[in-house]
């Protein structure tokens, strides 16, 4: 037993080895190349803006420079710019993910949470100067168009993870005015992990946009988008920007009304958007309507994105993980449970994956012994069996030669 144990200790390093040789664990990819932009003086800042409050707010001028503002939360420090109240970037607080960027597109047009107007009434763009303010922890970037006000309010979400994002449209003029709001994300695909054989399927991270509607997710990559968008109507549960192991997702709480529209389409070679439509609503003079939605931007763990509820309703973010990986979930999941208590245990991961081979060796040792012990007395038997085979040969071939 134990040169056994000895053996299938070899065996196991020996395939460790090679694996990691075939199959290297993926860098953190380095953060994409930010788009020369104006900033002020001092770049970025993470001060808070001080102000009144959202209605106070006047517009900002067109030519307005670009500055970028931080908003912290235990799990994330999430960087937003006054071009259109956008995302620019999503930097992770845990160790394991240090220099990981889940933004990876780089221009003002490409930036995550970019919203814009189906409307007749009134024309704005997506990059268009807003004006920030922050008001009771929340983040407000406020703009206006000819008596119409478009505030987006960020605040941190009940949930890792989770950031609360409400868009609201005030009508300040003596007429209804029509809009449709059109929010979108937008994913650029890392060309080096494409993948494209089934020896680089293990580094491969491929670029994903989901439209998730009932309870199944329309997903294409990057390469595929350039086929032909993709268009679905109906009410939509989510939104997102994938990747294997990251995603950054828009859920919109529920009711709405009117169908909605989910358009996947290609924006150049390396990036794809999905953009999510909403039915036109008519504001009255002196009123206004507003969207609320659940952001989640970070890594796929399974309870992080269980977490996510809107309204008391569940919408299924954990539909997030790719269906190919959760057929083998069953496997998967005692295992991966089993590895990290022996990484607890010895602190040291690559110990603990030779702990958990030798587990698994030992579980299926009964059974590949019964197997072996098989075979061998088959093999005992062959000898015996062989004169009754020639035999019935024999007495074949006779059959065929007679007339």
């Amino acid at each position: 037993m134990d040169k056994r144990l000895g053996i299938a200790l070899a065996i196991s390093m020996g395939i460790l080895i090679v694996w990691w040789k075939i199959f290297p664990p993926p860098q953190p990819a380095p953060p994409p190349p930010q788009a020369p932009v104006t900033q002020s003086a001092s770049g970025p800042s993470t001060a808070p803006v001080s102000g009144g409050t959202a209605t106070d707010a006047k517009p900002a001028p067109a030519n307005a420079a670009d500055h970028w503002e931080s908003f912290e939360t235990p799990e994330a420090t999430y960087v937003f710019s006054t071009w259109g109240g956008t995302l620019r970037e999503i930097k992770l607080k845990d160790k394991k993910f240090k220099d990981l960027q889940l933004v990876r597109t780089s221009t003002p047009e490409t930036a995550p949470l970019l919203s814009t107007f189906s409307s007749k009434d009134f024309s704005i763009a997506g990059v268009a100067p807003y004006n920030l303010t922050r008001v009771d922890n929340a983040m407000v970037f406020t703009t206006e168009v000819g008596g119409v006000v478009i505030e987006k309010r960020y605040r941190q979400g009940p949930g890792r993870y989770q950031l609360l994002m409400d868009v609201t449209v005030s009508n300040n003029r003596e007429k209804p005015v029509t809009e449709g709001l059109i929010v979108h994300l937008f994913g650029r695909q890392d060309p080096s992990k494409k993948g494209g054989s089934f020896l680089s399927y293990a580094s491969a991270n491929l670029t994903e946009m989901v439209c998730f509607q009932g309870n199944a997710a329309e997903r294409t990559n990057v390469d595929n988008l350039h086929k032909g968008e993709k268009a679905f109507t109906g009410q939509f549960r989510w939104l997102a920007a994938d990747e294997k192991f990251f995603t950054i997702a828009v859920v919109p709480h529920p009711g709405a009304s009117g169908d909605q529209k989910c358009l996947e389409r290609p924006v150049d070679t390396l990036t794809g958007e999905v953009l999510l439509s909403f039915s036109n609503r008519t504001v009255a003079p002196g009123q206004k309507t507003t969207y609320a939605f659940t952001v989640f931007g970070g890594p796929k763990y399974k309870d992080a994105l269980e977490a996510v509820q809107t309204g008391g309703e569940d919408p299924n973010l954990v539909g997030a993980v790719n269906s190919s990986y959760r057929i083998i979930a069953f496997l998967s999941v005692p295992l991966l449970w089993l590895l990290k208590h022996f990484q607890a245990v010895v602190h040291n991961w690559g110990v603990a994956i030779i702990l958990l081979t030798l587990f698994v060796r030992l579980l299926t040792f009964y059974p590949q012994q019964r197997t072996m012990m098989s075979a061998k007395k088959m093999q005992k038997l062959a000898p015996k069996l062989a004169p009754s085979a020639r035999s019935t040969r024999t007495i074949a071939s006779g059959w065929a030669s007679r007339p």
